[in-house]
């Protein structure tokens, strides 16, 4: 199962439509019918942020369950939005960060070469 098909499973668990869900974490209504691959880092924590029972690691890479035992809670810690990620989760979420950083890069390398 990809994490579109994990994504829509939890929708229907939270008994939300598509758009809803979407409307919630502030992204367009296409965006569930548009995910090819993965999720973006900012749409990830938008999503942990309005719903923190869901186990993100889960949703990314479909290790573990559904839901966290323990939802995570904000702690108002010195300016943090109170989100404890996973290492293994951390850790792709850094690796997608760097890849997208990489290709604007290239982008903007080779449109400099092409003027």
């Amino acid at each position: 199962m990809a994490v579109k098909e994990r994504l829509i499973e939890y929708v229907r668990y939270k008994e939300l439509s598509k758009s809803e869900f979407c409307r919630i974490i502030g992204v367009s209504n296409a965006f569930i019918s548009s995910i090819r691959k993965s999720i973006q880092p900012d749409k990830v924590e938008s999503i942990a942020l309005n719903f923190p029972e869901l186990n993100l690691t889960w949703l990314l890479t479909g290790q573990g369950q559904m839901l966290n035992i323990n939802p995570i809670k904000s702690d108002g810690d010195k300016g943090s939005k109170g989100i404890v990620v996973p290492t293994e989760l951390f850790d792709i979420m850094n690796k997608l960060t760097d890849t997208v950083l990489s290709q604007q890069k290239t982008i903007e390398t080779l449109t400099k070469k092409e003027k």
